[in-house]
């Protein structure tokens, strides 16, 4: 099995005020509030 087959289900949880990695895979926020500061562009969301 390889690292991606691994990985497959995997969640972290990150703050969106941490700095978007390339490991990160998707980004989608889920708290209710939009976080005050953030721009959409900062957040690096994809979903």
């Amino acid at each position: 099995m390889d690292e991606q087959e691994q990985r497959k289900g995997e969640l972290k949880i990150k703050r969106v005020y941490e700095p978007a990695e390339e490991s990160d895979g998707a980004r989608i926020l889920v708290d209710r509030l939009w976080p005050r500061g953030t721009s959409k562009e900062k957040a690096q969301l994809t979903a």
